[in-house]
């Protein structure tokens, strides 16, 4: 089978990889329970069903839902009693001219009681609603409740789905429409509060930037025709362009309508060999988002002419078990891929999946049997036709199921649990203090650990978990493992401080698990907070200590302390008043013979006589450095005693005085007032003195 829509006078290609139909099954698979069991449940998600079987569900011998399933997965709604601990039976069975066909029956696991009574259930949440929605997103939603939402005074009813819901309207929604939603378990006549508050539909918000995901920056097979597109509005319109790099015109390739109750797709465009060059500047292609008037453009996706990706035949991974809806296949870039069976009644066995390079998990149309072989096929693909199709592989029989293992530690903070060790399709169940909290079907490979979201837990809690897969179950873990604060790895940067002297310091934490997050925390000094952690802040350490102790805290972790060496501050020196007393005048010889300086301050009066016989003089004080520091007024003055030999006159004669020693008497400079800064190192003063005597210029110079 194949489809096309025509639209007035435009119709579309057929779509490019037509759908086998299946023959009568054969045998039948067992189901798989999809959501909790408990006892007021309205619905029960079954999966693995086979498109157009009865699904029943029975309960101690007595039918208590049935519904026909349109494809793998089914709402079944429950109209019978349900009590704690009783265990479910799900079968599904198809009418074929040769008789009826029916699968085992599949245990639940055993029901627990309800988690809420009347009034007590949560309220849902009801997204915002742009002009022209067709559906409104609900979310919150508890395990098995029926959703009710309020349309303008009308209800609309919704089976449960999973965790959320897109609720179909059946026409457009504009304003003034308003929306708001309950949840109710209504065998057991609990309902919650209605969403709050209402929601009223927004014209003005803008249309979602659409996403075209295929994981890769290029395009590289022009003739895969599959696109995977996301972030889309339900109801929307999506034009493909294909656009010239250097002029930047835009060539329309097709329209594709999206789903009124869908945000992702897989979707067919036109073969775009024949439009790409073989060598570059390569175009793009976009996805333009319209609803309502407004739109909204994806990234630019380069298409390349030249296939750049892996070549290889597509790899059916091993092992494959029967009951698995699926199997991972390790496929090249951007081609599409099917599944194939040997069965007679079924060979082709799932929908074409666009595969962007590595691992692909290829969902099938019915559970996978134990002893058919399997294949994978390329369609739509830039590969050599010899590298099409892949070698076949024996689905295996379901050997007992081990307990999966949990990553641990597990900490308080976690809103998911990895688990490994996991049969690939098998449903994996996580019990928090014994009751039931999560049930997910990991898509990846068995020896990496698979995220399930199980929201918040508390210090303490008891985590087990277990795996299903048909009719078997794994045992429970044994010994539950428990959950703990989490612990902080903590780094001062600078590593260590000078004790008495304020500094700006950052204290690192990052978490002790893996080493590289980032924590973020209160970091407390005797109790008070001084800062925040990965952020630089001022601390002003004690003195007369060898350490401080810095206490940082961070919600779900562990109190840690870190301690910061002190080293004790420098010694400082006084501040030491140099003085250098030189004779600035011709003569073969000068020296000082005695030489007293006077300074008053602030800070007291000082006095210092030196008699070096030298010249030039040099005379050092040791000066209180006030507190503060700054600058210091002084007022110095000084008596001079010297000698000299062999005078010149600076007048113009020169010639030798004597040949003696002459004194020269007595010097008395006027006193000057000086600004010293003290910065607690030697200071030197360089002071000029002038005498004058009998016509002949006599120099001292304070140095």
């Amino acid at each position: 089978m194949t489809a096309r829509w025509t639209l007035g006078a435009e119709t579309s290609d057929p779509s490019p990889v037509p759908i086998v139909v299946l023959g009568y099954p054969s045998t039948l698979s067992p189901l798989v329970y999809l959501s909790q069991v408990h006892e007021c449940v309205d619905w029960v998600l079954i999966g693995a069903a086979y498109p157009g079987a009865t699904v029943e569900i029975f309960n101690g011998g007595a039918l208590i839902g049935s519904d026909t399933a349109r494809g793998n997965v089914v709402p079944v709604r429950i109209r019978g009693p349900i009590q704690a601990n009783d265990v479910l039976n799900a079968m599904q069975s198809v009418q074929t001219p040769a008789g009826q066909v029916k699968s085992s029956p599949t245990p639940s696991l055993p029901a627990e009681p309800t988690p809420y009574r009347e009034n007590t259930m949560p309220a849902p949440a009801v997204g915002s609603v742009p002009g022209c929605a067709q559906a409104v997103p609900v979310r919150g939603l508890a395990q098995g409740a029926t959703t009710k939402v309020h349309f303008n005074g009308d209800v609309l009813e919704y089976p449960f789905v999973g965790a959320n819901l897109l609720a179909l309207l059946g026409r457009a929604a504009h304003n003034p429409d308003v929306f708001s939603a309950t949840q109710h378990f209504e065998r057991c006549n609990a309902s919650s509060p209605s969403s709050a508050p209402p929601v009223i539909v927004d014209e003005t918000l803008p249309v979602r930037k659409p996403v075209i995901g295929i994981g890769t920056s290029q395009y590289n097979c022009p003739a895969a025709r599959a696109l995977p597109i996301s972030n889309l509005e339900p109801g929307a319109t999506l034009t493909i362009q294909l656009v010239d790099p250097t002029s930047g015109a835009a060539t329309v390739l097709g329209r594709i309508g999206v789903g009124e109750d869908v945000s992702s797709g897989q979707y067919w465009i036109p073969d775009m060999s024949a439009l790409i060059p073989a060598s570059p500047p390569f175009p793009s292609l976009v996805v333009i988002q319209e609803l309502c008037g407004k739109t909204a453009t994806s990234d630019k996706l380069l298409v390349v002419g030249t296939y750049q990706g892996s070549v290889f035949p597509p790899t059916v991974m091993e092992p494959a078990f029967e009951c698995a809806s699926g199997a991972f296949v390790n496929s090249v870039d951007n081609a599409v891929v099917r599944l194939y069976s040997d069965a007679p009644d079924s060979p082709v066995i799932s929908k074409p999946v666009f595969s962007y390079g590595g691992l692909v998990w290829v969902e099938t149309f019915r559970p996978l049997r134990a002893g058919e072989h399997i294949h994978a096929e390329l369609e739509l693909t830039c590969q050599p036709p010899a590298l099409r199709v892949g070698s076949p592989i024996k689905v295996s029989d379901l050997t007992p199921l081990k307990t999966p293992d949990i990553q641990q530690p597990v900490r308080v903070f976690q809103r998911l649990i990895y688990v490994s060790g996991i049969i690939p399709g098998a449903r994996v169940h996580v019990f928090v203090n014994g009751k039931w909290r999560a049930s997910d079907t990991p898509l990846g490979w068995t020896t990496l650990y698979f995220g399930i979201y199980v929201g918040e837990l508390k210090v303490e809690d008891q985590i087990t978990v277990m795996q299903t897969l048909c009719t078997k179950m794994s045992p429970l873990t044994r010994v539950p493992v428990n959950v703990f604060p989490g612990e902080m790895l903590l780094s001062a940067a600078p590593p260590s401080l000078t004790a008495g002297q304020p500094a700006t310091i950052t204290i690192k934490a990052v978490d002790a698990d893996n080493k590289y997050q980032s924590v973020g925390g209160t970091i407390s000094q005797g109790g008070v907070v001084v800062g925040a952690t990965n952020t630089a802040f001022t601390l002003s350490p004690p003195t007369g200590q060898v350490s401080v102790s810095l206490q940082v805290a961070a919600v779900g972790y562990n109190t840690e302390t870190i301690s910061i060496p002190l080293t004790a501050p420098p010694v400082v020196k006084p501040a030491m008043l140099t003085i250098a007393t030189g004779l600035w005048f011709n003569a073969s010889k000068k020296e000082i013979t005695e030489i007293t300086w006077h300074l008053q301050g602030p800070s007291g009066s000082f006095s210092k006589t030196e008699k070096p016989n030298a010249e030039p003089a040099l005379v050092q004080f040791a000066l209180p450095k006030p507190a503060g520091g700054g600058f210091t007024p002084f007022t110095l003055s000084c008596e001079v005693t010297f000698q000299f030999q062999d005078f010149n006159f600076i007048s113009g004669a020169s010639g030798t005085r004597s040949s003696d020693f002459i004194e020269g008497g007595l010097i008395k400079p006027s006193p000057s007032t000086v600004e010293m800064h003290w910065s607690g190192t030697d200071l030197t003063i360089n002071f000029l003195v002038k005498w004058i005597q009998q016509g002949d210029y006599f120099v001292i110079e304070l140095m």
